[in-house]
């Protein structure tokens, strides 16, 4: 079993319409202060801060 999360999948990715869509984590234990995870796109898997990686 996969222990990387998929940031679709996950109850804390935020996305914002503005100009594009932006992505962000809202999770409050991450270690990125901006939680930012894309920029029209989610990556495929989830990035090295995520707080959930490992879980």
């Amino acid at each position: 079993m996969d222990n990387v999360p998929n940031c679709a999948g996950c109850n804390f990715m935020k996305m914002y319409d503005y100009t594009y869509r932006i992505y962000y984590c809202d999770h409050e234990g991450r270690t990125d202060d901006m939680g930012k995870l894309g920029v029209d796109m989610l990556p495929k898997g989830s990035p090295g801060w995520c707080p959930l990686r490992g879980n």
